[in-house]
Parts: structure tokens; C-alpha cells; sequence
């Protein structure tokens, strides 16, 4: 969310202290290729976890059969910069406001508070996600086909939800 806020953030501030413009034109310009840059990302993260839970599936790794207790920093750090390089529209309008009235530093505590209050909502929803797990695994807890199956079931049709999404944002940018 950080990067979200901050991304049409430094989008208005470039186009109001470098290029001297209003900096909507500079959203307007370069927040389509960032956008069609992120959604492309995020169909290629979905992809690539595809690819490598099938992987797994085939050369028969051991911890395919087992939720993971942690996910890759890598993967979580290109996940959410291929989400977060599309520029927030809200925060970049507010901002933009903002400078229009002369009250930059306002705008800037507004982008602080836009992000903090997005970052809570999503880690809610991840909250969420780890307790409905927890749940998931103790009713599952003696059987462990079904425990394997579930895995790459959930894993599989997360990355495919992933791709799919990703990739219909991108033929809509068009």
C-alpha cells in the first residue's frame, strides 16, 4: 500500500517540481505504463507461481505435500511491487489539490494517512487469511491426502486467479 500511495505521490511531485507542470498531465502520461507494467507483473508473478508448484508437483519435492509455515520474501516483495507500481489515483488527486492550494505539507501527511489506512485494511484481509488457514489445517490435521491435495489445489488456483486477474486488467488498459 506503501508503495501504491507513493508511486502517484512521486508521480504529481516529478511533474510539479521538475517538469514545472500542473502534474496531471505527468498521471495522465505515465500512470497507463505503469499500470499495464504492473498488471503484465502480476500476470507473470501468477504465472511463475504456476510453474513452480507444478514443479514441485513433478519432481515430487516433500514440501509440496505441506502448507508452508512462511512465505518467500522474495516472491511477498515482487508481489507487492508489481501491485503497488500502479499509481493511486486518490492519493494523486489529493495531492495535486494539495499543491494547487499551496498546502504541500497538508498533502503530504493526507499520503501518509491514505497509506496507513490502506495498509491496515489489506493486513485485516491477511489477518483473515492466516486464521481461516489455522482453521483449515485442524480440520484437515489426520489425513494428510487430503492435506496434498488441498495444497495444490489452493495453491494452483491461487496462482491462476492471480494470472487471470492480471492479465483482464491488462487487455482492459487497452
Amino acid at each position: 500500500m506503501l508503495m501504491h500511495v507513493l508511486s502517484g505521490a512521486l508521480l504529481i511531485l516529478f511533474g510539479a517540481l521538475v517538469l514545472k507542470t500542473s502534474g496531471a498531465l505527468t498521471l495522465e502520461n505515465s500512470g497507463i505504463f505503469l499500470e499495464r507494467f504492473s498488471y503484465g507483473l502480476l500476470a507473470g508473478v501468477g504465472v511463475f507461481i504456476a510453474g513452480k508448484i507444478i514443479h514441485e508437483m513433478r519432481v515430487g519435492h516433500g514440501h509440496c505435500h505441506d502448507f508452508p509455515d512462511r512465505a518467500d520474501m522474495k516472491s511477498l516483495v515482487v508481489t507487492a511491487l508489481a501491485v503497488g507500481i500502479v499509481p493511486c489515483p486518490g492519493a494523486a488527486l489529493i495531492l495535486l489539490f494539495s499543491l494547487t492550494l499551496g498546502i504541500l505539507g497538508a498533502g503530504l501527511w493526507a499520503m501518509l494517512c491514505i497509506a496507513a489506512g490502506m495498509a491496515i485494511t489489506s493486513s485485516m484481509f491477511a489477518f483473515g487469511a492466516i486464521g481461516f488457514r489455522r482453521i483449515f489445517l485442524s480440520l484437515v490435521n489426520g489425513s494428510d491426502r487430503m492435506v496434498a491435495g488441498s495444497y495444490i489445489l489452493l495453491s494452483l488456483g491461487g496462482a491462476m486467479c492471480i494470472s487471470v486477474f492480471g492479465f483482464l486488467l491488462l487487455l482492459g488498459s487497452f
